[in-house]
Formats: structure tokens, C-alpha cells, sequence
């Protein structure tokens, strides 16, 4: 299990993403879409230690892995990789190519975030 734990981050006096709470489950596969500027690549430079949060924490199996270190976060088998879609190619077309459940989340103003668990 990979827990995304009350992450915070930014750059500067910008925060990017704040207070993110997340569980996947071991084999899931995990998209993150959104606006330019949303936070998505921040959130995963987070996750894989390549950004240190200014609050939370990523933990791995109940491990808390250890910020700003890559190479250790990479041993333990987590990364990322970032898929665009071009002018022709629809996100749900994608989805459907890497096989990907979705759940729609939002967040609201004050950093909250909303999941439709139906």
C-alpha cells in the first residue's frame, strides 16, 4: 500500500498542492489528471522524493520513505512516468490504454478534497 499522507508543497511563497490524502493499493495503477498548473507533477516529484513536501509524508507498506532521495524511492519500485495526450488523442483514450479505473476527485476551494466514491 502507498499512502500520500497530508502532503503539502510549492515553490516559494506558492503552494501547489496542499493537505493531499491518498491510499493506493498494491497492484492499482494511479492517473493523475488536471489543469496546467493544477499540482499533478509537483504531487509525484513528492511521491518518488525528487520534491521534499513542506508538510506530510509519502509511506510505503507503513514505511515512511525518505524525502528528497530518488534512488531510494526507485528501489523500492515506485515511479512515475507522464503520458500527454496530442490534439488527436482524447484523455478516456488513454485511460483505456493503460487500463485505468477512474474516480473522479475535486477540490474544493479550501484545499479539500471531495471523492465520488460511487
Amino acid at each position: 500500500m502507498l499512502d500520500i499522507v497530508n502532503i503539502s508543497a510549492g515553490y516559494g511563497s506558492l503552494n501547489a498542492i496542499q493537505n493531499i490524502n491518498i491510499s493506493i493499493p498494491d497492484g492499482s495503477k494511479l492517473g493523475v489528471f488536471g489543469h496546467n498548473g493544477a499540482g499533478k507533477t509537483t504531487l509525484m516529484r513528492c511521491i518518488i522524493g525528487a520534491h521534499v513536501p513542506s508538510q506530510g509524508e509519502v509511506r510505503w507498506h507503513g514505511e515512511a520513505l525518505p524525502k528528497g532521495d530518488v534512488p531510494a524511492t526507485v528501489k523500492k519500485g515506485i515511479a512515475y512516468d507522464e503520458v500527454m495526450a496530442s490534439d488527436s488523442q482524447f484523455v478516456g483514450d488513454i485511460i483505456r490504454q493503460v487500463g485505468l479505473k477512474v474516480i473522479p476527485v475535486m477540490q474544493s476551494p479550501d484545499g479539500e478534497i471531495i471523492q465520488d466514491t460511487t
